[in-house]
């Protein structure tokens, strides 16, 4: 979580979400809240959005277990939304707002994929990416590039998750969502 211009993480128990140990303050100075973070499929690390100032930044790899940071894009257009792939070896992000990119999650050179298109979320096997184009949901699948439309029922609401096993999309529409009349 966010707090105090830093990220900490807390232990908890899976079956009730109450902590199980004290708060671990993993980054001293986040100096905006970005709330796109992405963890890595192994839980050792997180993808963020970090830059010296309030201005934005690169995408960044820390981890979790000694806060050790480790820049993955260096470009001064700013960079958001890291989205850790299933498989580990990717992270698609946002670049200035106005593209889709791919870049290795060890660090690279960066693929740009397709203009216009902001990453949610990968599926659990790294087979294809949800993202948003022009406000409409869409899945892409890298091993050969294909793009799908989807096609939700009006008043649906926004992506959740993917299902564990990859095969379903969970929509959700919250209570305080705006609903035009």
């Amino acid at each position: 979580y966010y707090a105090d211009k830093a990220i900490w993480i807390i232990p908890i128990l899976s079956e009730t979400g109450r902590p199980t140990g004290n708060p671990k303050r993993i980054l001293e100075y986040l100096p905006k809240y970005r709330p796109a973070v992405s963890w890595s499929p192994d839980s050792k690390k997180i993808a963020l959005e970090w830059g010296k100032d309030e201005k934005g930044g690169d995408i960044w790899t820390l981890s979790v277990e000694d806060g050790v940071m480790k820049q993955i894009t260096d470009d001064p257009v700013w960079e958001a939304r890291p989205v850790w792939s299933g498989d580990g070896k990717t992270i698609a992000f946002n670049r200035g707002g106005r593209a889709l990119y791919f870049v290795p999650a060890e660090g690279g050179t960066p693929k740009k994929i397709m203009d216009n298109a902001r990453p949610y979320s990968w599926s659990p096997d790294g087979q294809w990416l949800l993202y948003q184009e022009v406000l409409k949901p869409r899945l892409y699948r890298p091993s050969d590039g294909h793009v799908f439309e989807i096609t939700p029922p009006e008043g649906v609401g926004e992506f959740f998750s993917w299902s564990p096993d990859g095969k379903t999309l969970f929509f959700c529409r919250s209570s305080y969502d705006y609903s035009p009349m």
